[in-house]
């Protein structure tokens, strides 16, 4: 868990917790929800493609083949 809490405004739960129930209720891990939150809502924060990004235009080619 991180040393400190951030807080969504016009909620009384603190991201980290709401972000772990949303996990606990689909089964995936804390780093999946968190990561697929950032991916989806903060696109220009990453500079550099990571490793998904690899796979996904593997995966664009084949599907385009």
């Amino acid at each position: 868990m991180p040393n400190k809490t951030l807080y969504i405004p016009d909620r009384d739960v603190p991201l980290w917790e709401a972000a772990q129930r949303v996990a606990d209720r689909q089964k995936v891990s804390l780093y999946r929800v968190v990561s697929d939150a950032l991916e989806n809502h903060l696109p220009t924060a990453v500079s550099e493609p990571g490793p998904r990004d690899r796979w996904r235009h593997i995966a664009a080619d084949q599907n385009a083949a």
